[in-house]
């Protein structure tokens, strides 16, 4: 957890010069943007191969810690079935009990005739092109026996293919959810509704990436060349 006064004192340390006032106002209101905007674009980061070890959230220790407490561990959710071309059962991604950014794992409790509470792993997420193919090869598609089957993400639905001689029972989600928003009293939201404080729940060791994100941006709008410079220095230092 970071705490919010923290980075709006050092958003204004790092944006002005100590010895004069240039650069010196930027509204709260465009501070917290930037933050928010600044977690948002942290995040997909560490989620992304492309950085300088080319590697996703789980391919190491400290990338995985950097996102550990946005990850909820294999929630139970119930499951409805559905039957457009393809036997599936649905899960509403809009009823977990955080807010939903993307998946990790998944497995299902299934069934079949006097074997219940079998466990199948979900081995992929496919590409909604490539749900045919797949349902129609024999190496991928659901499998009681060999307690795999395969899902797609569409409208916030997870769908989760049986071969019609089984069926899903519930559904077990590992998923990384939304950060909270950074807010600060003092101002009214677009929406009319008046800010609250709330702090930054990132790792507190994420604390100058997240900075140096919402530095650039404020920099930019602000047209503080020698702050750009700087941050993208910075940027490109970082993990």
């Amino acid at each position: 957890m970071i705490p919010v006064d923290k980075l709006l004192y050092k958003l204004d340390l790092r944006l002005n010069k100590l010895a004069g006032t240039e650069h010196q106002y930027i509204s709260i209101m465009d501070k917290i943007l930037a933050l928010n905007e600044a977690q948002l674009i942290l995040v997909k980061r560490k989620l992304n191969g492309n950085n300088i070890y080319r590697s996703g959230v789980d391919s190491f220790k400290k990338r995985y810690e950097d996102l550990q407490n946005l990850i909820i561990h294999f929630e139970e959710t119930s499951t409805e079935k559905d039957t457009s071309i393809f036997t599936s059962y649905k899960v509403d991604l809009d009823n977990l009990t955080q807010p939903y950014f993307l998946p990790l794992e998944v497995s299902a409790s299934c069934s079949k005739n006097s074997c219940s509470n079998r466990i199948l792993y979900l081995f992929d997420i496919v590409k909604h092109g490539d749900l045919q193919v797949m349902m129609n090869n024999n190496n991928y598609k659901p499998s009681f026996e060999y307690q795999e089957t395969l899902g797609v993400i569409s409208n916030n639905k997870l769908y989760i293919y049986t071969d019609t001689t089984f069926t899903v029972d519930k559904a077990y989600i590992s998923y990384l959810k939304y950060p909270q928003k950074i807010d600060k009293a003092g101002y009214t939201n677009y929406d009319g509704v008046a800010s609250t404080d709330s702090n930054c729940e990132l790792s507190e060791n994420l604390e100058n990436e997240l900075l140096d994100i919402a530095m650039l941006e404020l920099a930019m709008n602000t047209e503080n060349s020698p702050q750009v410079e700087m941050s993208n220095i910075r940027n490109n230092q970082s993990e």
